[in-house]
């Protein structure tokens, strides 16, 4: 098999050439067969890269090479009481040696689909944490759960397909649709138990402390910067109490007040005035 574009093609064409007698050289034939599926049993455990080519193969020539029947065609051959011919040009012997090869091949695709599930299960589950913590996921993450997300949908659809023809069992993987089931309930059915919840609650030790360790800004703030904005601080107070005393004065020197006038009176509200004013101007000059 040249490439992997080409290699779906070269392979069937070459079974079913077999298999009609175009190529009259069966021994040969035949050999060079088992070596081409030989080299991507061994050779394409990794990348699976002529996946197609056997799904293909398999499909088209698995009940005269391999001498396998697909689920389906069992299924219908029982359902009806049929049995379909089959063209007996190689001995069992011969075709088990091919189904051998065949199945090892489907073997690996299986391993190899489960350990792609399992990686995407995680990114996935990884991504629903990172949005539940945090409100967002990265471009980035976003773009790799895509990509695998693809490559799992096609590993699964090809491996599915193969299975069925070699009447072999897919295990059953864990749904990719109930990602933050585990996560979310553990979390909030442990909200109340500190001790269990904040493995889920919290990344790590620097996250829990900024957020759990409020600090006291009063003792590192200099008092003077948050002095100003309280709704009513010290000097505020004094200018109401200044106003207070000039309208006393006011209403001294106007007779308002009921009790008796005197100078002594109006002199101590004078005296009282000017001492608050004195401490405004001292206040003033401690601020510059």
């Amino acid at each position: 098999v040249s490439t992997q574009s080409t290699g779906r093609i070269e392979l069937r064409l070459l079974g079913q050439w077999l298999v009609r007698g175009i190529i009259t050289d069966q021994k040969e034939g035949f050999t060079l067969l088992h070596n081409t599926i030989n080299h991507i049993v061994h050779n394409d455990k990794e990348k699976l890269e002529y996946l197609p080519a056997i799904v293909s193969f398999v499909k088209h020539c698995g009940e005269d090479i391999l001498g396998v029947m697909s689920s389906k065609n069992r299924e219908l051959q029982e359902e009806y009481g049929v049995k379909l011919p089959l063209m007996k040009f190689l001995g069992k012997e011969k075709q088990q040696i091919f189904a051998d090869l065949v199945r090892e091949y489907c073997a690996t695709v299986i391993i190899s689909l489960i350990r792609m599930h399992g990686r995407l299960l995680k990114i996935l589950k990884q991504n629903k944490k990172t949005l539940y913590m945090k409100g967002e996921v990265s471009a980035e993450k976003i773009e790799i759960a895509e990509k695998l997300s693809a490559q799992h949908s096609k590993l699964t659809m090809n491996a599915t397909t193969l299975a069925d023809l070699l009447c072999e069992t897919l295990p059953d993987l864990p749904s990719l649709h109930n990602l933050d089931d585990d996560d979310q309930d553990q979390s909030g059915a442990n909200t109340n138990t500190s001790d269990m919840g904040e493995g889920h609650l919290w990344e790590d030790e620097d996250q829990k402390t900024f957020y759990r360790d409020i600090l006291d800004l009063t003792g590192i703030v200099p008092q003077i910067l948050y002095k100003r904005d309280s709704p009513k601080d010290g000097k505020e107070e004094k200018k109401d109490e200044k106003k207070v005393e000039e309208k006393k004065i006011v209403d001294l020197e106007e007779g308002k007040d009921d009790e008796e006038i005197t100078e002594e009176k109006i002199e101590e509200e004078f005296n009282k005035l000017a001492i608050k004013e004195e401490e405004e101007d001292d206040d003033d000059e401690w601020e510059k």
